[in-house]
Protein backbone atom coordinates (compact mmCIF):
# COMPACT_ATOMS: atom_id res chain seq x y z
CA UNK A 1 0.00 0.00 0.00
CA UNK A 2 1.69 3.28 -1.32
CA UNK A 3 0.70 6.57 0.23
CA UNK A 4 1.98 10.54 0.52
CA UNK A 5 1.60 12.53 3.83
CA UNK A 6 1.11 16.11 3.84
CA UNK A 7 0.03 18.28 6.32
CA UNK A 8 -0.01 22.57 7.32
CA UNK A 9 -0.51 23.62 3.99
CA UNK A 10 -2.39 26.66 5.41
CA UNK A 11 -4.47 27.60 1.71
CA UNK A 12 -5.47 30.91 2.04
CA UNK A 13 -2.37 32.25 4.20
CA UNK A 14 -1.08 35.58 4.47
CA UNK A 15 2.57 35.60 4.09
CA UNK A 16 4.82 38.20 4.78
CA UNK A 17 1.71 40.61 5.20
CA UNK A 18 2.54 44.07 4.59
CA UNK A 19 5.44 43.35 2.84
CA UNK A 20 6.57 43.97 -1.40
CA UNK A 21 6.85 39.67 -1.37
CA UNK A 22 3.53 39.14 0.24
CA UNK A 23 2.02 38.61 -2.71
CA UNK A 24 4.44 36.22 -4.27
CA UNK A 25 4.70 33.70 -1.10
CA UNK A 26 1.31 33.86 -0.35
CA UNK A 27 0.63 32.62 -3.63
CA UNK A 28 3.46 29.50 -3.16
CA UNK A 29 1.18 28.43 -1.14
CA UNK A 30 -1.38 27.43 -3.54
CA UNK A 31 1.18 26.62 -6.04
CA UNK A 32 3.07 24.19 -3.99
CA UNK A 33 -0.62 22.47 -2.98
CA UNK A 34 -1.43 22.36 -7.11
CA UNK A 35 2.06 20.99 -7.97
CA UNK A 36 1.69 18.07 -4.85
CA UNK A 37 -1.37 17.06 -6.81
CA UNK A 38 0.48 16.75 -9.94
CA UNK A 39 3.23 14.68 -8.69
CA UNK A 40 0.25 12.57 -6.76
CA UNK A 41 -1.17 12.14 -10.58
CA UNK A 42 2.34 11.22 -12.20
CA UNK A 43 2.90 8.52 -8.39
CA UNK A 44 -0.50 7.26 -8.24
CA UNK A 45 -0.22 6.53 -5.01
CA UNK A 46 -3.23 4.64 -2.96
CA UNK A 47 -3.82 7.00 -0.07
CA UNK A 48 -3.11 10.68 0.34
CA UNK A 49 -3.01 11.41 4.38
CA UNK A 50 -3.48 15.50 4.97
CA UNK A 51 -3.03 16.15 8.88
CA UNK A 52 -4.54 19.24 9.95
CA UNK A 53 -4.21 22.79 8.45
CA UNK A 54 -4.83 22.18 5.12
CA UNK A 55 -6.77 25.64 5.26
CA UNK A 56 -5.16 28.63 7.40
CA UNK A 57 -9.03 29.36 8.14
CA UNK A 58 -11.93 27.15 8.91
CA UNK A 59 -12.89 26.37 5.66
CA UNK A 60 -15.95 28.35 3.44
CA UNK A 61 -17.50 26.24 0.62
CA UNK A 62 -15.31 27.82 -2.18
CA UNK A 63 -12.20 26.72 -0.60
CA UNK A 64 -13.16 23.39 -0.23
CA UNK A 65 -14.57 23.91 -3.93
CA UNK A 66 -10.61 24.48 -4.74
CA UNK A 67 -9.26 21.76 -3.28
CA UNK A 68 -11.87 19.14 -4.24
CA UNK A 69 -11.57 20.37 -7.91
CA UNK A 70 -7.80 19.16 -7.66
CA UNK A 71 -8.26 16.48 -5.87
CA UNK A 72 -10.81 14.96 -8.15
CA UNK A 73 -7.92 14.57 -10.73
CA UNK A 74 -6.58 11.49 -8.74
CA UNK A 75 -9.17 8.67 -9.88
CA UNK A 76 -7.27 5.82 -8.27
CA UNK A 77 -6.48 7.52 -4.71
CA UNK A 78 -8.36 7.87 -1.67
CA UNK A 79 -7.62 11.06 0.26
CA UNK A 80 -7.97 11.06 4.33
CA UNK A 81 -7.98 14.26 6.27
CA UNK A 82 -7.92 15.25 9.85
CA UNK A 83 -8.50 19.05 10.83
CA UNK A 84 -6.03 20.72 12.68
CA UNK A 85 -6.42 24.17 15.45
CA UNK A 86 -6.54 26.93 12.11
CA UNK A 87 -9.27 24.30 9.80
CA UNK A 88 -10.82 23.38 13.17
CA UNK A 89 -14.48 21.60 13.05
CA UNK A 90 -17.07 23.70 14.32
CA UNK A 91 -20.79 23.67 14.40
CA UNK A 92 -22.44 24.32 11.18
CA UNK A 93 -18.99 24.28 9.17
CA UNK A 94 -19.29 24.10 5.22
CA UNK A 95 -17.16 20.68 4.70
CA UNK A 96 -19.66 18.76 7.26
CA UNK A 97 -22.87 19.44 4.05
CA UNK A 98 -20.26 19.59 1.33
CA UNK A 99 -20.78 16.64 -1.06
CA UNK A 100 -17.26 15.86 -2.43
CA UNK A 101 -16.25 14.97 -6.10
CA UNK A 102 -12.50 13.37 -4.99
CA UNK A 103 -12.61 10.30 -3.20
CA UNK A 104 -12.37 12.57 0.09
CA UNK A 105 -12.65 10.86 3.92
CA UNK A 106 -13.27 13.60 6.59
CA UNK A 107 -12.23 11.73 9.61
CA UNK A 108 -14.79 12.74 12.37
CA UNK A 109 -17.08 9.74 12.84
CA UNK A 110 -19.50 12.19 11.12
CA UNK A 111 -21.88 10.58 7.84
CA UNK A 112 -19.60 10.70 4.92
CA UNK A 113 -20.72 13.11 1.78
CA UNK A 114 -18.41 11.52 -1.24
CA UNK A 115 -18.88 9.93 -4.30
CA UNK A 116 -16.04 7.54 -3.85
CA UNK A 117 -15.92 3.97 -6.28
CA UNK A 118 -17.11 1.32 -4.69
CA UNK A 119 -13.85 -0.76 -5.78
CA UNK A 120 -12.36 1.97 -3.80
CA UNK A 121 -14.40 3.14 -1.09
CA UNK A 122 -13.87 2.46 2.62
CA UNK A 123 -16.19 1.55 5.55
CA UNK A 124 -16.88 3.04 8.70
CA UNK A 125 -15.19 0.32 11.24
CA UNK A 126 -16.48 -1.03 14.34
CA UNK A 127 -13.40 0.52 16.51
CA UNK A 128 -14.86 4.02 15.34
CA UNK A 129 -15.69 5.72 19.00
CA UNK A 130 -15.97 9.28 20.54
CA UNK A 131 -13.68 11.73 18.47
CA UNK A 132 -11.55 8.83 17.18
CA UNK A 133 -12.96 7.83 13.90
CA UNK A 134 -12.09 4.82 12.16
CA UNK A 135 -12.10 3.39 8.39
CA UNK A 136 -11.58 0.07 7.25
CA UNK A 137 -10.37 -0.81 3.86
CA UNK A 138 -10.86 -4.02 3.16
CA UNK A 139 -8.85 -3.94 -0.71
CA UNK A 140 -5.94 -3.09 1.73
CA UNK A 141 -6.83 -4.59 4.58
CA UNK A 142 -6.13 -1.41 6.29
CA UNK A 143 -7.78 0.75 9.19
CA UNK A 144 -7.20 3.97 9.15
CA UNK A 145 -7.68 5.90 12.79
CA UNK A 146 -8.13 9.78 13.16
CA UNK A 147 -9.37 12.55 15.23
CA UNK A 148 -9.53 16.07 13.88
CA UNK A 149 -9.59 19.28 15.80
CA UNK A 150 -12.66 20.79 17.19
CA UNK A 151 -11.37 23.94 18.87
CA UNK A 152 -7.99 26.41 18.26
CA UNK A 153 -6.47 25.38 21.23
CA UNK A 154 -6.40 21.98 22.95
CA UNK A 155 -5.09 20.88 25.88
CA UNK A 156 -6.78 17.69 25.81
CA UNK A 157 -4.01 14.52 25.39
CA UNK A 158 -6.13 12.54 22.99
CA UNK A 159 -3.29 10.23 21.72
CA UNK A 160 -2.84 8.61 24.85
CA UNK A 161 -6.28 6.73 25.07
CA UNK A 162 -6.12 5.37 20.84
CA UNK A 163 -4.72 2.04 20.38
CA UNK A 164 -4.72 -0.22 17.60
CA UNK A 165 -7.70 -3.09 17.55
CA UNK A 166 -6.43 -5.65 15.21
CA UNK A 167 -2.98 -6.50 14.65
CA UNK A 168 -3.73 -8.88 11.86
CA UNK A 169 -4.52 -5.46 9.90
CA UNK A 170 -2.35 -2.74 9.05
CA UNK A 171 -3.18 -0.06 11.19
CA UNK A 172 -2.42 3.89 10.18
CA UNK A 173 -3.24 6.43 12.97
CA UNK A 174 -3.53 10.21 11.67
CA UNK A 175 -4.29 13.24 14.15
CA UNK A 176 -2.91 16.87 14.53
CA UNK A 177 -0.76 18.47 18.13
CA UNK A 178 1.79 17.76 20.05
CA UNK A 179 2.63 20.80 21.66
CA UNK A 180 1.10 22.52 25.56
CA UNK A 181 -1.47 24.13 23.01
CA UNK A 182 -2.40 21.43 21.18
CA UNK A 183 -2.50 17.39 21.98
CA UNK A 184 0.21 17.49 24.66
CA UNK A 185 1.88 14.02 23.73
CA UNK A 186 5.38 13.09 22.74
CA UNK A 187 6.12 10.94 19.62
CA UNK A 188 8.13 8.75 22.06
CA UNK A 189 4.72 7.87 23.60
CA UNK A 190 3.43 6.33 20.46
CA UNK A 191 6.10 3.94 20.33
CA UNK A 192 4.27 0.84 22.78
CA UNK A 193 1.36 1.26 20.28
CA UNK A 194 2.92 -0.23 16.97
CA UNK A 195 1.20 1.32 14.37
CA UNK A 196 2.69 1.12 11.02
CA UNK A 197 2.71 4.20 10.33
CA UNK A 198 1.73 7.62 12.66
CA UNK A 199 1.12 10.73 10.52
CA UNK A 200 0.86 13.63 12.15
CA UNK A 201 0.53 17.90 11.74
CA UNK A 202 1.38 21.03 13.62
CA UNK A 203 5.34 20.76 13.19
CA UNK A 204 6.10 22.94 10.09
CA UNK A 205 9.33 21.40 9.55
CA UNK A 206 9.86 17.65 9.03
CA UNK A 207 10.56 15.08 11.94
CA UNK A 208 10.90 11.80 12.02
CA UNK A 209 10.97 8.96 14.82
CA UNK A 210 11.71 5.59 13.08
CA UNK A 211 11.17 3.41 16.34
CA UNK A 212 7.47 4.90 16.40
CA UNK A 213 7.16 5.06 12.93
CA UNK A 214 6.07 8.50 13.28
CA UNK A 215 6.32 11.81 10.90
CA UNK A 216 5.74 14.73 11.27
CA UNK A 217 5.36 15.98 7.51
CA UNK A 218 5.89 19.64 7.92
CA UNK A 219 4.67 21.88 5.49
CA UNK A 220 4.70 21.75 1.97
CA UNK A 221 6.39 25.33 1.37
CA UNK A 222 7.63 27.19 4.21
CA UNK A 223 5.56 29.49 5.43
CA UNK A 224 7.81 31.52 8.07
CA UNK A 225 11.57 32.41 7.47
CA UNK A 226 12.22 30.62 10.46
CA UNK A 227 10.99 27.02 8.73
CA UNK A 228 14.63 25.94 7.52
CA UNK A 229 15.80 23.22 5.57
CA UNK A 230 13.68 21.15 2.65
CA UNK A 231 10.24 20.55 2.35
CA UNK A 232 7.80 18.73 0.58
CA UNK A 233 5.81 15.72 1.32
CA UNK A 234 6.03 12.31 2.50
CA UNK A 235 6.31 9.57 0.51
CA UNK A 236 5.54 6.07 2.29
CA UNK A 237 4.88 2.34 1.90
CA UNK A 238 3.06 0.01 4.46
CA UNK A 239 2.57 -3.91 3.90
CA UNK A 240 1.85 -5.10 7.12
CA UNK A 241 5.48 -6.92 7.87
CA UNK A 242 7.63 -3.37 6.73
CA UNK A 243 6.51 0.57 6.30
CA UNK A 244 9.13 2.64 4.80
CA UNK A 245 8.55 6.76 5.03
CA UNK A 246 10.90 9.47 3.56
CA UNK A 247 10.74 13.05 2.91
CA UNK A 248 10.33 14.13 -1.01
CA UNK A 249 11.86 17.96 -1.09
CA UNK A 250 9.30 19.67 -3.29
CA UNK A 251 9.26 23.52 -2.02
CA UNK A 252 10.02 26.17 -4.33
CA UNK A 253 11.63 28.40 -1.41
CA UNK A 254 14.09 26.99 0.80
CA UNK A 255 15.40 29.00 3.95
CA UNK A 256 18.47 28.45 5.63
CA UNK A 257 19.50 28.82 9.53
CA UNK A 258 21.34 32.21 10.00
CA UNK A 259 25.49 32.56 10.33
CA UNK A 260 24.78 32.96 13.61
CA UNK A 261 22.84 29.59 14.06
CA UNK A 262 24.43 27.73 11.53
CA UNK A 263 28.26 28.82 11.19
CA UNK A 264 28.78 26.71 14.79
CA UNK A 265 31.32 23.31 14.62
CA UNK A 266 29.59 21.32 16.90
CA UNK A 267 32.17 18.57 16.47
CA UNK A 268 34.91 20.84 17.10
CA UNK A 269 33.33 21.97 20.34
CA UNK A 270 32.55 18.21 21.09
CA UNK A 271 36.57 17.45 20.40
CA UNK A 272 38.05 20.12 22.72
CA UNK A 273 35.10 18.73 25.51
CA UNK A 274 35.49 14.75 24.76
CA UNK A 275 36.85 14.48 28.73
CA UNK A 276 33.98 16.65 30.72
CA UNK A 277 29.84 16.41 31.15
CA UNK A 278 29.68 19.28 27.73
CA UNK A 279 31.30 16.58 25.82
CA UNK A 280 29.01 13.65 27.09
CA UNK A 281 26.39 15.89 26.57
CA UNK A 282 26.87 16.75 23.32
CA UNK A 283 27.09 12.83 22.42
CA UNK A 284 23.73 11.94 24.06
CA UNK A 285 22.05 14.98 22.27
CA UNK A 286 23.54 13.34 18.43
CA UNK A 287 21.54 10.82 19.40
CA UNK A 288 18.39 11.88 20.86
CA UNK A 289 15.30 12.34 19.06
CA UNK A 290 14.30 14.49 20.84
CA UNK A 291 12.93 17.39 18.73
CA UNK A 292 14.67 20.32 20.12
CA UNK A 293 17.68 18.06 20.71
CA UNK A 294 19.65 20.26 17.58
CA UNK A 295 18.71 23.49 18.79
CA UNK A 296 20.09 22.45 22.28
CA UNK A 297 23.05 21.92 20.97
CA UNK A 298 23.92 24.71 18.65
CA UNK A 299 22.93 26.97 21.78
CA UNK A 300 25.38 24.90 24.33
CA UNK A 301 27.92 24.84 21.74
CA UNK A 302 27.61 28.95 20.93
CA UNK A 303 27.80 29.65 24.52
CA UNK A 304 30.62 27.64 24.90
CA UNK A 305 32.63 29.10 22.47
CA UNK A 306 31.91 32.61 23.64
CA UNK A 307 33.09 31.66 27.46
CA UNK A 308 35.99 29.77 25.94
CA UNK A 309 37.31 32.85 23.90
CA UNK A 310 35.92 35.11 27.57
CA UNK A 311 38.49 32.92 29.79
CA UNK A 312 41.24 32.47 27.40
CA UNK A 313 41.17 35.55 25.80
CA UNK A 314 41.26 33.88 22.24
CA UNK A 315 39.03 35.21 19.43
CA UNK A 316 35.70 32.88 18.98
CA UNK A 317 36.74 32.33 15.24
CA UNK A 318 40.60 31.01 16.44
CA UNK A 319 39.70 28.89 18.91
CA UNK A 320 40.29 25.85 16.93
CA UNK A 321 43.51 27.09 16.01
CA UNK A 322 44.99 27.52 19.61
CA UNK A 323 45.67 24.59 22.45
CA UNK A 324 43.36 25.50 25.47
CA UNK A 325 44.28 24.06 28.32
CA UNK A 326 42.01 21.34 29.77
CA UNK A 327 42.07 23.79 33.11
CA UNK A 328 40.44 26.43 30.73
CA UNK A 329 38.15 24.00 29.11
CA UNK A 330 36.67 22.55 32.51
CA UNK A 331 36.56 26.24 34.08
CA UNK A 332 34.39 26.96 31.31
CA UNK A 333 32.53 23.86 31.92
CA UNK A 334 31.68 24.59 35.33
CA UNK A 335 31.01 28.17 34.82
CA UNK A 336 28.15 26.91 31.83
CA UNK A 337 26.47 24.69 34.28
CA UNK A 338 26.23 27.62 36.55
CA UNK A 339 25.04 30.26 34.43
CA UNK A 340 22.58 27.51 32.76
CA UNK A 341 21.00 26.70 36.05
CA UNK A 342 20.74 30.56 36.81
CA UNK A 343 18.99 31.11 33.44
CA UNK A 344 16.99 28.03 34.79
CA UNK A 345 15.78 29.64 37.96
CA UNK A 346 14.89 32.91 36.06
CA UNK A 347 12.64 30.87 33.17
CA UNK A 348 11.46 29.03 36.04
CA UNK A 349 10.34 32.17 37.23
CA UNK A 350 9.32 33.56 34.19
CA UNK A 351 6.48 30.61 33.17
CA UNK A 352 5.26 31.12 37.58
CA UNK A 353 4.44 35.21 36.26
CA UNK A 354 3.14 33.60 33.27
CA UNK A 355 0.91 31.73 34.89
CA UNK A 356 -0.32 34.20 36.93
CA UNK A 357 -0.92 36.93 33.78
CA UNK A 358 -2.54 33.67 31.82
CA UNK A 359 -5.18 33.68 34.70
CA UNK A 360 -5.41 36.68 34.76
CA UNK A 361 -6.12 37.71 31.16
CA UNK A 362 -8.15 34.65 31.02
CA UNK A 363 -10.52 36.37 33.80
CA UNK A 364 -11.04 39.84 31.33
CA UNK A 365 -11.54 37.80 28.46
CA UNK A 366 -13.96 36.03 30.23
CA UNK A 367 -15.72 39.39 31.34
CA UNK A 368 -15.18 41.07 27.99
CA UNK A 369 -15.25 37.92 25.24
CA UNK A 370 -15.59 38.95 21.38
CA UNK A 371 -18.60 40.26 20.60
CA UNK A 372 -18.18 41.00 16.77
CA UNK A 373 -21.23 38.84 15.56
CA UNK A 374 -23.66 41.27 18.07
CA UNK A 375 -22.11 44.10 17.22
CA UNK A 376 -22.50 43.28 13.07
CA UNK A 377 -26.42 42.66 13.80
CA UNK A 378 -26.97 45.52 15.90
CA UNK A 379 -25.65 47.70 12.68
CA UNK A 380 -27.62 45.72 10.73
CA UNK A 381 -30.18 46.66 13.07
CA UNK A 382 -29.42 50.46 12.90
CA UNK A 383 -29.33 50.19 8.98
CA UNK A 384 -33.19 48.68 8.52
CA UNK A 385 -34.29 51.44 11.56
CA UNK A 386 -32.43 54.24 9.70
CA UNK A 387 -33.65 52.96 5.95
CA UNK A 388 -37.40 53.39 7.88
CA UNK A 389 -36.96 56.63 9.15
CA UNK A 390 -35.67 58.22 6.35
CA UNK A 391 -38.85 56.59 4.20
CA UNK A 392 -41.42 57.25 6.78
CA UNK A 393 -40.29 61.11 7.31
CA UNK A 394 -40.06 61.48 3.48
CA UNK A 395 -43.85 60.36 3.34
CA UNK A 396 -44.23 62.58 6.02
CA UNK A 397 -43.00 65.58 4.73
CA UNK A 398 -45.36 64.87 1.46
CA UNK A 399 -48.72 64.54 3.86
CA UNK A 400 -49.58 67.89 2.79
CA UNK A 401 -49.14 67.67 -1.02
CA UNK A 402 -50.47 64.42 -1.12
CA UNK A 403 -54.04 65.84 0.54
CA UNK A 404 -54.21 68.74 -1.47
CA UNK A 405 -53.80 67.00 -4.39
CA UNK A 406 -56.53 64.50 -2.90
CA UNK A 407 -58.85 68.36 -2.26
CA UNK A 408 -58.36 69.39 -5.49
CA UNK A 409 -59.21 65.99 -6.91
CA UNK A 410 -62.72 65.98 -4.77
CA UNK A 411 -63.61 69.60 -5.43
CA UNK A 412 -62.77 69.06 -9.40
CA UNK A 413 -65.01 65.44 -9.38
CA UNK A 414 -67.90 67.45 -7.08
CA UNK A 415 -68.29 70.48 -10.04
CA UNK A 416 -66.79 68.85 -13.04
CA UNK A 417 -70.97 67.73 -13.55
CA UNK A 418 -72.52 70.77 -13.16
CA UNK A 419 -69.93 72.30 -15.07
CA UNK A 420 -70.53 70.30 -18.37
CA UNK A 421 -74.05 70.17 -17.91
CA UNK A 422 -73.92 74.12 -18.07
CA UNK A 423 -71.45 74.32 -20.40
CA UNK A 424 -73.57 72.19 -23.32
CA UNK A 425 -77.06 74.19 -22.44
CA UNK A 426 -74.93 77.12 -22.86
CA UNK A 427 -73.46 76.84 -25.75
CA UNK A 428 -75.94 74.89 -27.32
CA UNK A 429 -78.01 78.08 -26.71
CA UNK A 430 -75.60 81.06 -27.67
CA UNK A 431 -74.98 78.58 -31.43
CA UNK A 432 -78.83 78.69 -31.68
CA UNK A 433 -78.88 82.78 -30.77
CA UNK A 434 -76.05 82.97 -33.15
CA UNK A 435 -77.28 81.13 -36.51
CA UNK A 436 -80.78 82.96 -35.58
CA UNK A 437 -79.07 85.98 -36.19
CA UNK A 438 -80.44 87.21 -32.22
CA UNK A 439 -77.57 89.57 -31.36
CA UNK A 440 -79.07 90.39 -28.47
CA UNK A 441 -79.82 86.85 -26.90
CA UNK A 442 -76.65 85.69 -27.90
CA UNK A 443 -74.63 88.52 -26.06
CA UNK A 444 -76.76 88.03 -23.13
CA UNK A 445 -75.95 83.94 -23.29
CA UNK A 446 -72.37 85.36 -23.66
CA UNK A 447 -72.40 87.40 -20.70
CA UNK A 448 -74.36 84.44 -18.64
CA UNK A 449 -71.47 82.23 -19.61
CA UNK A 450 -68.51 84.34 -18.25
CA UNK A 451 -71.06 85.17 -14.70
CA UNK A 452 -71.59 81.45 -14.71
CA UNK A 453 -68.01 80.34 -14.65
CA UNK A 454 -67.19 82.97 -11.98
CA UNK A 455 -69.85 82.01 -9.69
CA UNK A 456 -68.40 77.67 -10.27
CA UNK A 457 -65.15 79.28 -9.56
CA UNK A 458 -65.91 80.77 -6.39
CA UNK A 459 -68.01 77.76 -5.71
CA UNK A 460 -65.48 75.68 -6.13
CA UNK A 461 -62.62 77.52 -4.12
CA UNK A 462 -64.95 77.90 -1.10
CA UNK A 463 -65.70 74.39 -0.88
CA UNK A 464 -62.02 73.74 -1.17
CA UNK A 465 -61.34 76.41 1.15
CA UNK A 466 -63.74 75.10 3.85
CA UNK A 467 -62.47 71.72 3.19
CA UNK A 468 -59.18 72.64 4.21
CA UNK A 469 -60.47 74.65 7.32
CA UNK A 470 -62.44 72.27 9.06
CA UNK A 471 -59.01 69.66 7.80
CA UNK A 472 -61.35 67.04 5.93
CA UNK A 473 -61.71 65.34 2.92
CA UNK A 474 -64.88 64.34 1.41
CA UNK A 475 -67.23 61.87 2.76
CA UNK A 476 -66.47 62.90 5.97
CA UNK A 477 -62.49 61.37 5.96
CA UNK A 478 -60.12 62.59 7.95
CA UNK A 479 -57.14 65.07 6.38
CA UNK A 480 -54.02 65.69 7.04
CA UNK A 481 -53.45 65.49 10.63
CA UNK A 482 -54.84 62.65 11.30
CA UNK A 483 -51.84 61.04 9.07
CA UNK A 484 -48.98 63.45 10.49
CA UNK A 485 -50.47 62.50 14.30
CA UNK A 486 -50.08 58.67 13.22
CA UNK A 487 -46.64 59.42 10.83
CA UNK A 488 -45.46 61.46 13.73
CA UNK A 489 -46.23 58.41 16.50
CA UNK A 490 -43.97 55.91 14.07
CA UNK A 491 -41.03 58.13 14.24
CA UNK A 492 -41.15 59.03 17.68
CA UNK A 493 -41.26 54.98 18.45
CA UNK A 494 -38.54 54.63 16.02
CA UNK A 495 -36.21 57.80 16.67
CA UNK A 496 -36.15 55.79 20.54
CA UNK A 497 -35.28 52.56 19.09
CA UNK A 498 -32.66 54.47 17.20
CA UNK A 499 -31.48 55.93 20.29
CA UNK A 500 -31.39 52.34 21.72
CA UNK A 501 -29.46 50.11 19.53
CA UNK A 502 -26.96 53.48 19.07
CA UNK A 503 -26.50 53.17 23.11
CA UNK A 504 -26.55 48.82 22.59
CA UNK A 505 -23.79 49.69 20.03
CA UNK A 506 -21.48 51.66 21.57
CA UNK A 507 -21.26 50.10 24.72
CA UNK A 508 -21.12 46.64 22.63
CA UNK A 509 -18.11 48.21 20.57
CA UNK A 510 -16.39 49.57 24.55
CA UNK A 511 -16.41 45.75 25.41
CA UNK A 512 -15.19 44.53 22.06
CA UNK A 513 -12.36 47.37 22.30
CA UNK A 514 -11.03 45.98 25.97
CA UNK A 515 -11.54 42.53 24.12
CA UNK A 516 -9.00 42.97 21.80
CA UNK A 517 -6.96 44.78 23.94
CA UNK A 518 -7.15 41.42 26.20
CA UNK A 519 -6.80 39.77 23.08
CA UNK A 520 -3.04 41.24 21.89
CA UNK A 521 -2.17 41.26 25.53
CA UNK A 522 -2.93 37.20 25.56
CA UNK A 523 -1.04 37.08 21.49
CA UNK A 524 1.64 38.80 23.01
CA UNK A 525 2.02 36.92 26.16
CA UNK A 526 1.29 33.02 24.34
CA UNK A 527 4.41 34.77 22.10
CA UNK A 528 6.90 35.09 25.42
CA UNK A 529 5.72 31.38 26.76
CA UNK A 530 6.32 29.83 23.86
CA UNK A 531 10.08 31.33 23.71
CA UNK A 532 10.45 30.57 27.58
CA UNK A 533 9.30 26.79 27.32
CA UNK A 534 11.51 26.43 23.95
CA UNK A 535 14.49 27.99 25.98
CA UNK A 536 13.33 25.93 29.11
CA UNK A 537 13.46 22.83 27.00
CA UNK A 538 16.71 23.26 25.62
CA UNK A 539 18.37 24.12 28.53
CA UNK A 540 16.60 21.11 30.33
CA UNK A 541 17.46 18.79 27.58
CA UNK A 542 20.73 20.18 28.29
CA UNK A 543 20.99 18.86 31.98
CA UNK A 544 18.91 15.45 31.33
Amino acid sequence: MKFAHIADVHLGKRIFPGTPKEKMASQAVYDGFSAFVDNMIIEQPDFIFITGDLFDHVPEKQDLFFVDNLLSQLTETVILYVTGTSDYLKPGAAILDYNFTSNFYLLNCEEIHNRVRPDLAGERSKYAEGIVDCIHFAKHNLDVYGFCQYNARNGRNDVEGIYKHDPSHINILLGYGGDDECEPFEPEDLTSKAFDYVGFGRKHCFYQLKKANFCYAGSLEPVDEKEFGDHGYVKGFCDGLISSAKLVATAAVRYEASEEDAGIDIDMVERLNRENDLGKTLARMRTSDDLNALAAMQYYSKNMLDKLSEISGVPRDAIEKESLSADIVNRADREMKNDFKQELLALADGLTVYNEERARLDEELEKYPDVSGEINTVEELIRDKKYGTGTLEFADAQVDKIFDRKRTGFVMGMTMPLVIIFSLFTVFGALFAFFLMKWDEWWKIVCYIAYMTVVVGLLAFSLYSAMKKHKKLGNGKKDAVTERAHNQAWLATMYKDLEKYDLELHELKARQAKHRVAAEKSRELEEKYGKIVKRFKIISLIFD
